[in-house]
Formats: structure tokens, C-alpha cells, sequence
């Protein structure tokens, strides 16, 4: 068995403070989700994570997708 602990994966739903910006309510438009309910996501949000504390750490969920393929295609597993 194969356990894995990701830390740091910076997978976090959109919070409140930035849920009235218009690139949030796009995203979610477009997924046809309440806002509240989107992932946070750097590339999409980036104007609207400027104002959150620690921007920088926050709304990567493409790095623990890449992580997780890997070790699906790793020998370990």
C-alpha cells in the first residue's frame, strides 16, 4: 500500500472575500457553479487573489494534479 501526504498543495475553494470579482463570477458562469463551489485557481483568478493574504501560495490545483499522475504512472504504485 501506497500512502502519500501532499502538503502545501494550495487546493483551496474560492473564498468570500474575492466571490464579488468579476473574474470569479466568469469562471462560474462558464461552469455553470455557484462561485462558492469553484476551485481557486491562479491562472484564472489572478487579479481577483491579489488582495488575499499569502497570493502566492495560494491557487495551484495544477500542481497536485501533476503530482498525482506521476505517481499513478509510477512504478510504486
Amino acid at each position: 500500500m501506497l500512502n502519500l501526504i501532499f502538503t502545501e498543495t494550495a487546493l483551496e475553494l474560492v473564498p468570500q472575500e474575492i466571490l464579488q470579482h468579476p473574474s470569479v463570477k466568469r469562471n462560474a458562469k462558464r461552469r455553470k457553479r455557484p462561485g462558492e463551489e469553484t476551485l481557486l485557481d491562479r491562472s484564472l483568478h489572478h487579479y481577483a487573489m491579489d488582495r488575499l493574504p499569502n497570493a502566492e501560495k495560494r491557487g495551484r490545483p495544477d500542481i497536485l494534479h501533476v503530482c498525482l499522475l506521476l505517481a499513478l504512472g509510477s512504478p510504486l504504485n
